[in-house]
């Protein structure tokens, strides 16, 4: 992480301190699930595509998230920056809105091509969060796709959004375990952009563009969000832990 990143970073954490101290009727919250949580295959996911290992090139699974610090993590550099803050909270990376209701994406330093991802989110309701998959900057004129975690009345889990609603999903969300860890698998992968999402074991996800469809980054960062502009409680936030990554040994040098 670059210096001003990490202070940016910094910054955020002191900001939404001072946020939640003037914010009324904000108790303590009790500290939350152990984070070390276990990873093993979940009944009805995908078993282990060919190539994948467990050490720590192509095929092997990374960890993107040390459990205490936002090492890796930058706040600048995709499609959808803004002024969320972001800390770590009960062994999780915790976005909240800026004071003044703003959002932004958490991203990953790394850039990334064709991989599958795992974690397990917890998002506050209401609250519109998702899993955000590579992540280009305005200027690159690419775009890439989010996983919606919309814990809204009118929101959806599991849909495909990108400036646009590729696919919809209006059932999931009743799936959606509404104050507890919920776990994600996401596989992004080829050309035509090969997109196919899990929860808690039920796949909710699968889309794929047809050949030479332009616009759409072959590699990026993948970014966590929080949306911005809502109207929400002083306790909303989205957070993420468990995070781990592995790139297919055919992926383009991302």
């Amino acid at each position: 992480m670059e210096r001003g990143q990490g202070i940016a970073l910094v910054l955020a954490a002191a900001g939404l301190a001072a946020c939640r101290a003037d914010r009324p009727g904000n108790p303590e919250r009790p500290a939350g699930p152990d984070p070390a949580v276990s990873l093993a295959q979940t009944a009805g996911e995908p078993d282990p595509a060919p190539g994948e290992g467990a050490g720590g090139g192509a095929g092997d699974w990374q960890v993107l998230f040390d459990g205490r610090s936002l090492s890796g993590w930058t706040s600048r550099g995709g499609r959808y920056d803004g002024a969320a803050l972001w800390i770590v909270e009960d062994g999780a990376i915790t976005g909240v809105q800026g004071p003044r209701g703003e959002g932004g994406l958490l991203y990953t330093e790394g850039i990334y091509a064709d991989f599958e991802l795992e974690l397990e989110a917890r998002v506050g309701y209401p609250f519109d969060s998702g899993i955000f998959l590579r992540m280009q900057p305005p200027a690159s004129g690419l775009k890439g796709i989010q996983v919606t975690i919309d814990n809204r009345p009118d929101g959806e889990v599991g849909a495909l959004y990108a400036d646009g609603f590729l696919t919809h999903n209006q059932d999931a969300k009743a799936r959606f375990r509404r104050g507890e860890w919920n776990h994600f698998r996401v596989r992004c992968r080829g050309e035509d952009f090969h997109v196919e999402a899990w929860m808690n074991g039920e796949k909710i996800a699968d889309h794929r563009f047809a050949p030479g469809a332009a616009g759409f980054a072959r590699s990026g960062r993948i970014g966590l969000q929080v949306h911005g502009g809502l109207d929400v409680t002083a306790e909303s936030k989205a957070q993420f832990r468990a995070l781990r990554l592995r790139r297919f040994s055919d992926s383009p040098g991302g």
